[in-house]
């Protein structure tokens, strides 16, 4: 892996945002290439943002009390006839773009909180105000924008305080609301709903149990103004990262300022569908390929924007022999000779040399030898970082193994086991046709009537005659077997005596 990249970046110093420009050939063009600066980096210039951190609020409000004391089954109008004006004044900060936290005052009149009903107690009208005062901190989460207006929720703590009975009581609970900003004139107009569910229960109507809360809801519209906050624009801007990575490895992407890190964010992106937030971000590509990792520097007075090239190449596995098939394995001259590799790895290339001049370049490949002889088979397998080499010798018969004239029988005298000098020299020519293929067993089989005595017996003695013979001229053991003996019926044989009275050699399978 190479060594991290580092580039450098540096506002100029007369640069005005109404220079913007979206063409990169125009003079005044953001995107002038910085000389010194790698072929495929970039760096825009600031583009101003305003920055509105505080802001005040200013609501009228139609109240509306819930509780015990309201009545029941009104239907929509009565329900408006308990509306009761008020206001709210607020003041808040943004603390990024998707939250804010406010504080609000409020006051409002509230019909029906003080009617006599029931058996509740005895509100006194001279000594108690409808009215209520109000304060409450409640936290907002600012949606996207959609048409033009930027939907919120808010959620908070409250306090609600009124006169009832000469006495000031007050009651807290939680604060709830829905609502909407658009843009308005250098202002934003505002509109919500919200409620405040206040306990103990009794504390402003001096009615219930105390387990269900009074309700205090308003539906408010209003104005927002925010003012400007001098944060300190960006200067010198510092990105780094690798200049080339493999696919499964992971990078590592820096981007920095002059600035304390908590006065300005970084939203990286690297040209394969993957965003990321974050000064220093570690990023794994899956495919290989060219990439452009782009870095998005900005706080809420200035921005900036800075981007590489980086090259991905496919990452190797180790390469491994686990096994190798020859088949056939004891080969002859013309055979079709295949030879099957199981590897293991990625992006392999194979290398074969057949020791007679011949080559390959296909894993699983095959091969005809055109002469008899032991050959160094060698395959090569790699892919870019790693091999394997594996030689191994193959056998390659000639054709005179597969063209053998038969071997010739021998013959015994009537219930004799003997080899006659006759029959030693047969034995003796079969041994001179065996040595032209020393790779094949000798198979013996043994013969006798069945009008002999101790036929079976006989059969046996004659094949270990001719096997001890055959061992006698010099022909290993592996080579020659004693595979079986027969019995003839004599009635099957009639005027052929001597056939039945044999041992026959004959050549078997290849010798081990």
């Amino acid at each position: 892996m190479d060594r991290p990249h580092i580039f450098l970046m540096r506002f100029k110093p007369d640069f005005s945002p109404s220079v913007l420009s979206d063409s990169h050939d125009s003079p005044n063009s953001p995107f002038q290439p910085h000389h010194g600066l790698p072929a495929g980096f970039r760096y825009c210039c600031q583009r101003a943002i305003a920055v509105r951190s505080f802001f005040i609020e200013s609501q009228l409000r139609a109240n509306l009390y819930s509780g015990e004391r309201s009545p029941s089954g009104e239907g929509l109008r009565g329900t408006l006839k308990r509306l009761g004006p008020g206001v709210t004044v607020g003041m808040g900060y943004t603390l990024s773009k998707s939250f804010e936290v406010v504080g609000e005052l409020s006051y409002g009149n509230y019909p029906g909180i003080g009617h006599n009903t029931g058996s509740y107690a005895l509100i006194l009208r001279d000594e108690s105000s409808q009215n209520s005062w109000g304060a409450n901190t409640s936290l907002r989460y600012r949606f996207r924008e959609v048409l033009g207006f930027k939907p919120f929720i808010s959620s908070g703590l409250g306090l609600a305080v009124r006169k009832v009975n000469s006495e000031y009581t007050a009651g807290v609970g939680p604060v709830w609301g829905i609502g909407a900003t658009l843009p308005f004139s250098g202002f934003e107009l505002t509109a919500s709903i919200s409620q405040m569910f206040v306990f103990p229960n009794r504390t402003l109507d001096l009615a219930g149990t105390g387990l269900r809360p009074d309700v205090l809801s308003a539906v408010s519209l209003g104005l927002r103004h925010r003012f400007n906050n001098p944060e300190p624009r960006l200067g010198q801007i510092v990105i780094s990262g690798p200049h080339t990575l493999q696919t499964g490895s992971g990078g590592v992407f820096t981007a920095s300022t002059n600035l304390d890190p908590l006065q300005y964010s970084v939203r990286w992106t690297f040209g394969d569908g993957t965003e990321m937030l974050g000064a220093s971000v570690r990023h794994t590509f899956r495919s290989s390929g060219n990439y452009t990792v782009k870095a998005t520097v900005f706080n809420q007075l200035s921005s900036s924007e800075a981007e590489m090239m980086i090259q991905v190449q496919d990452s190797y596995e180790k390469v491994s022999l686990l096994s190798l098939s020859v088949v056939p394995q004891q080969p002859n001259i013309g055979d079709s000779v295949v030879f099957t590799p199981l590897l293991t790895g990625n992006e392999i290339t194979c290398q074969w040399t057949f020791g007679d001049g011949n080559s390959s370049d296909t894993c699983t490949t095959n091969h005809v030898y055109s002469r008899a002889g032991t050959f160094r088979v060698t395959l090569s397998a790699f892919n870019q970082d790693h091999s394997v080499q594996s030689t191994q010798t193959l056998l390659i018969q000639n054709d005179a193994c597969t063209q053998l004239p038969d071997l010739s029988t021998v013959y015994f005298r009537a219930h004799s086991s003997e080899l006659t000098l006759e029959m030693r020299q047969l034995l003796r020519d079969n041994l001179s046709t065996a040595s032209a293929c020393s790779e094949r067993s000798i198979e013996i089989v043994g013969y006798a009537l069945s009008t002999e005595r101790d036929a079976q017996n006989l059969a046996v003695d004659r094949a270990s005659q001719v096997y001890q013979y055959y061992r006698n001229l010099g022909i290993s053991a592996t080579r020659v077997l004693t595979s079986k003996t027969v019995i003839v019926p004599a009635e099957d044989l009639e005027g052929l005596p001597w056939t039945a009275r044999s041992t026959t050699s004959r050549f078997g399978l290849k010798s081990q």
